[in-house]
């Protein structure tokens, strides 16, 4: 298999653990620093 055939799946996947990842440590951030309250629901982090 050709690296051109099956780079878009390995990107498809690499991109949403990107977001993962800087989400939990931008959540880490405003959790430690207090700054904002944190209000968790069934389907997402509301920051206010």
């Amino acid at each position: 298999i050709d690296s051109s055939e099956y780079k878009h799946y390995i990107f498809g996947l690499l991109f949403p653990k990107c977001l993962s990842d800087q989400f939990e440590a931008e959540y880490n951030n405003v959790k430690k620093a207090g700054t904002c309250t944190i209000y968790k629901t069934d389907r997402y982090y509301e920051f206010r």
